[in-house]
C-alpha cells in the first residue's frame, strides 16, 4: 500500500509527553501514513510506551540509536527507513491537529509541491495551552501561497515542521547536518528549498509547538543562537558556492544574521542580569541590538499573542 507520509518522531526521555505525540497521530484523517519512532537511547520508559503502541498499531515502527547521538542522527536514521513519498518531523513534546496531514498532502498533490509549510500553535507547557501562533501574520487565514528560499529564511521559518518530498533528499543526498546542535533543521530545509521547484505555505495553523525544559533552545540559549548563525555562514558558503544569481538569498541570511545577533544580545544582557553580574558583562555596543530585540521581537519572529 502507498505510503502518503512518513512521521518521524525523535524521542529522548520523553515518557510524560509521547503517547499525546502518538495519540495525534493516530487520530489523523483520510491519509495513509506510517510513524518512526527513534528512541535516542533514553534513560525512562520512553522505549517501553513506544513498544506498546507499536504492538497495537502496524503502522507505528520503532528504531534505536546504538548511543544518544542527538535529534538529527535519530531523524537520519529514520529518514534512511522511511516509506513514505514525503515526510515530517513532530517533536516528542509536540502533537498535531486531527487534520494536519490530510490538509498539508492535499496542498502537496493539488499543486504538485515539493514542500509544504504551515504556520502553527505555541503551548504552554505547563498547562498545554495555546497563548501565541507564529506565522499567521504572512496572508490571509487557510490562504496558500507559493514562497522561496529568501522567503523562508527573511520570515524566520525555519522552526516550522513542514512536508517534504524524500525523493528530493535523495536526489541530492540531503539530511539533518549531524555536526550541528542548533538550527540543524533550518539548514536542512532551506538546502531542500535550493532545490525545490515548487514550496508552499499554507497559513492555517495545525501544529502544537512546545519547548522542552531540557532543551537546548532553553537551557543553553546563548549556545543555541551561536549555532543558528553557523548555520547562516554554512549557507553563505554554499551560496559563494553555486553558479546562480544569489542576491535577494544573501540579502535575506544578512537579515536573519542580524535578526540573530539582536537576540543573541538580548540573552547576554538576561543572563547577566539574572545572575546579577556574575555572568560575563554584555559589550556596552550590543544595547543596540538588545534595543532593537526588545522592540521588534513580535514582528521578526511572527508572534501573534491569542487574546
Amino acid at each position: 500500500m502507498k505510503i502518503d507520509v512518513s512521521i518521524i518522531i525523535a524521542a529522548f526521555n520523553a515518557r510524560d509527553t509521547l503517547s499525546r505525540a502518538l495519540d495525534s497521530v493516530l487520530a489523523q484523517s483520510k491519509t495513509t501514513w506510517e510513524v518512526i519512532v527513534v528512541d535516542d537511547c533514553s534513560l525512562d520508559d520512553t522505549y517501553a510506551i513506544a513498544t506498546r503502541y507499536a504492538k497495537q498499531n502496524p503502522r507505528i515502527r520503532i528504531l534505536q540509536t546504538p548511543s544518544n547521538s542527538g535529534p538529527s542522527a535519530a531523524r537520519n536514521l529514520a529518514l534512511n527507513n522511511a516509506k513514505g513519498e514525503y515526510f515530517t518531523v513532530l517533536d516528542a513534546d509536540d502533537w498535531f491537529a486531527i487534520n494536519r496531514v490530510e490538509i498539508l498532502i492535499r496542498a502537496a498533490h493539488n499543486q504538485h509541491a515539493d514542500v509544504v509549510v504551515d504556520s502553527y500553535f505555541l503551548v504552554k507547557p505547563a498547562t498545554t495551552t495555546c497563548y501565541a501562533a507564529k506565522h499567521t501574520d504572512l496572508c490571509q487565514a487557510s490562504q496558500t501561497m507559493s514562497i522561496d528560499t529568501p522567503f523562508f529564511i527573511a520570515k524566520g521559518l525555519g522552526a516550522t515542521k513542514p512536508l517534504v518530498k524524500i525523493a528530493l533528499l535523495n536526489e541530492y543526498s540531503l539530511c539533518f547536518d549531524e555536526s550541528i546542535k542548533g538550527g540543524e533543521d533550518l539548514l536542512l530545509y532551506a538546502q531542500v528549498l535550493m532545490k525545490s521547484t515548487r514550496c508552499l505555505f499554507i497559513n492555517q495553523p495545525t501544529y502544537f509547538r512546545t519547548e522542552a525544559p531540557y532543551s537546548l533552545s532553553r537551557t543553553d540559549r546563548v549556545s543555541f543562537l551561536n549555532a543558528v548563525l553557523n548555520v547562516f555562514a554554512t549557507l553563505n558558503k554554499t551560496i559563494h558556492q553555486s553558479a546562480s544569481d544569489s542576491t535577494e538569498l544573501q540579502d535575506a541570511i544578512r537579515y536573519r544574521e542580524m535578526v540573530t545577533q539582536d537576540a543573541l544580545a538580548a540573552e547576554k544582557w538576561k543572563q547577566w542580569f539574572i545572575t546579577n553580574g556574575k555572568a560575563p558583562f554584555p559589550s556596552l555596543a550590543s544595547i543596540v541590538g538588545l534595543v532593537r530585540h526588545l522592540r521588534y521581537r513580535k514582528t521578526r519572529y511572527s508572534i501573534n499573542v491569542l487574546s
